[in-house]
C-alpha cells in the first residue's frame, strides 16, 4: 500500500475578480506552490504563474476541457 504524501501545494480561494476574468474556472481548483499559482483538475494542471490574474485564458480553457 502506498504512503500518502503531503501535498506540495495550497488551495487558494478564487476571488470575484479572478472568476470575472476566467468564468470557466468555476469548475477548476486554484492553488499555489513554491513556483507560483496554477489551476488544476484531477487530470491536468497548468504551468505556474506569478499571480492568479496572470494565468492566461488559454491555460484556463485547456485545463477546463480536461474535466
Amino acid at each position: 500500500m502506498k504512503k500518502k504524501t503531503k501535498p506540495k501545494h495550497t488551495v487558494v480561494t478564487k476571488s470575484a475578480e479572478f472568476l470575472k476574468k476566467h468564468p470557466r474556472a468555476k469548475s477548476l481548483t486554484l492553488a499555489e506552490d513554491k513556483d507560483g499559482f496554477f489551476v488544476y483538475t484531477h487530470r491536468a494542471r497548468s504551468n505556474s504563474y506569478k499571480s492568479p490574474m496572470t494565468i492566461p485564458l488559454s491555460a484556463v480553457r485547456f485545463i477546463a476541457s480536461t474535466s
